[in-house]
């Protein structure tokens, strides 16, 4: 990454994690692209932050930060809960993203008592030029192990700004960080999954009808991780971060 930026020109303060990939060689495409892809060998995520820095945070930086994610964001609108309430959230049920057998760049994984209740299911093979094979192998048993049985996927959660209490907490969020959403269905158990922030999408509005004139309408919509990502996964003597 830092290779990418130098010859891209770029001057600005960086924030980079060691890594812990060994990246296979890769040619041609944009600096952006090759950023991002030796951020993907690692399981880790490059974006830029909200002070203009390139960031790197690499799949170690996802496992130190503890057991309990520090921000809980939740349906309750009680005043003194410690959760930051959104105003909606995307939960998805569908079995299309049941899969319990996976190949990456010819490294082969299958859950054999997933295949035996659901049948074989993938998501189709993959090749990365940028992923070594013990990687490859690390990303097929993580992809196995997140989605070999059916589960509720936290996948969108969005705010309304400033009205969303605790708004400044959002504000201040970036991909890579950890946190708790809890939704609380009027019948059934209530869903609570930790999980990453994978993206960061911004829609301002600035109003158009008298009672909005001047006053910007800010909406933040948060992509997640499949909560599974954040288990570690054992190949050999190295330990790898599931996908």
């Amino acid at each position: 990454i830092t290779t990418a930026l130098t010859v891209a020109g770029s001057q600005a303060a960086t924030v980079l994690d060691r890594g812990t990939s060994l990246c296979a060689q890769t040619q041609g495409g944009t600096a952006l692209s090759a950023c991002q892809d030796a951020a993907e060998a690692d399981e880790g995520v490059f974006f830029v932050d909200g002070r203009g820095r390139p960031t790197f945070a690499g799949r170690t930086s996802r496992r130190r930060l503890g057991t309990v994610p520090p921000y809980a964001f939740g349906d309750t609108v009680a005043a003194g809960s410690s959760e930051v309430p959104y105003t909606s959230v995307t939960i998805n049920n569908d079995d299309q993203k049941l899969w319990n057998t996976a190949e990456v760049n010819g490294r082969r994984w299958q859950d054999t008592a997933a295949v035996a209740t659901y049948g074989e299911r993938s998501p189709g093979s993959s090749s990365r030029s940028v992923l070594t094979g013990r990687d490859g192998q690390a990303r097929a048993e993580g992809i196995v192990a997140a989605h070999k049985d059916p589960a509720p996927r936290i996948e969108q959660i969005a705010w309304q700004l400033p009205q969303t209490r605790g708004g400044a907490l959002v504000l201040q969020l970036d991909p890579g960080d950890w946190i708790r959403v809890v939704r609380r269905p009027r019948a059934g158990q209530t869903i609570t999954q930790d999980v990453h922030v994978e993206q960061v999408q911004w829609r301002i509005d600035t109003g158009g009808g008298s009672g909005n004139a001047g006053v910007a309408q800010v909406q933040a919509v948060l992509s997640a991780t499949d909560p599974a990502q954040n288990t570690a996964l054992t190949l050999g003597t190295s330990t790898f971060a599931g996908t």
